[in-house]
């Protein structure tokens, strides 16, 4: 009987490592109350732009 042979391995300087990504992250929320407060202030403009029906 024939020996199997060792399997072959990757060598282990050519993988990349993996990059963090939490600086992105950081921020994320100021965004969303930038964009929270934008469509309050813009609903607001709309709401009080429209004219008021009064009956004399």
């Amino acid at each position: 009987m024939r020996a199997r042979p060792a399997p072959k391995r990757r060598p282990e300087t050519g993988r990349p490592q993996k990059v963090r990504r939490r600086k992105d992250r950081h921020y994320d929320w100021v965004w969303e109350v930038v964009g929270f407060l934008l469509c309050v202030a813009i609903a607001m403009i709309v709401f009080f732009s429209m004219p008021v029906f009064v009956d004399p």
